[in-house]
């Protein structure tokens, strides 16, 4: 039987409500519908419902983020609580950072998060053409592509490229 079957639980059925709430963007277009099933107090209001939902969906994608989309917090190595902290403080910084990125109207935002996901190295969906895992996985990469560029120029990389390696610098 599957862990999701259903099961009788002896009791007194639960009192629940149903909150319907519709998410509009700044110029009033609807962009979802939100059913949700409550048993908190009618003593507070379906919109402080609402409002609550949606910072706690936004609580779940920065643990899916940390976990399983991006910073594979299942790998870390750490083995003190100060490492973890401090692993935890600059993957949560890089989370708001492509946040941050993905809330900019700018062109040069998108211009930005194109370069990210061309340098992560992920396919994209043709109807999803930027992701927040392959932003965070571009900005690893960019970070260290910049952390090596201040250690070397890029003529000197070409030139160690075409010695090391021929066949990846054109000439073998």
């Amino acid at each position: 039987m599957s862990d999701l079957a259903r099961r009788l639980i002896a009791g007194p059925p639960l009192t629940l409500r149903l909150v319907i709430s519709q998410i509009h963007d700044e110029q009033g277009r609807l962009l979802a519908v939100w059913f949700l099933l409550s048993n908190v107090p009618t003593d507070i209001s379906a919109a402080t419902l609402a409002v609550w939902y949606y910072w706690r969906w936004g609580i779940e994608l920065f643990f899916k983020l940390i976990k399983s989309r991006g910073q594979q917090l299942e790998f870390w190595l750490q083995e003190t609580g100060l490492k973890i902290a401090k692993h935890l403080l600059v993957a949560s910084m890089a989370c708001a950072t492509v946040w941050q990125l993905q809330h900019e109207q700018s062109p040069a935002a998108r211009q930005f998060e194109q370069v990210l996901v061309t340098i992560s190295g992920r396919q994209m969906k043709w109807n999803k053409p930027v992701t927040t895992p392959a932003l965070l996985a571009g900005l690893q990469m960019l970070l260290f592509v910049l952390n090596v560029l201040d250690d070397y120029f890029p003529d000197q990389l070409r030139r160690m490229l075409k010695q090391a390696m021929p066949l990846l610098a054109g000439t073998g």
